[in-house]
């Protein structure tokens, strides 16, 4: 992902296909989406988390496949 100010982009490209990525992020408190359409699932991920110095943790909603947590870290 690329971040410009506070909006986020780039492209998802995994399990669940390739897809856009939008999202935010405000202070510590980053927000992104993008949206699934396969023959097994379709929805929207939705990842929410708190970044702390290079890296992030936080919980993701993958739509009708359910819930999750998350980590990473910065390049």
């Amino acid at each position: 992902m690329k971040q410009d100010g506070e909006k986020l982009t780039g492209t998802y490209s995994g399990m669940l296909g390739e897809a856009p990525v939008t999202g935010t992020i405000h202070g510590d408190i980053a927000e992104w989406s993008f949206d699934v359409k396969s023959d097994q699932v379709s929805g929207k991920v939705t990842y929410r988390g708190t970044v702390t110095g290079n890296k992030i943790k936080g919980t993701v909603s993958l739509g009708d496949l359910g819930t999750g947590t998350f980590e990473g870290m910065k390049k």
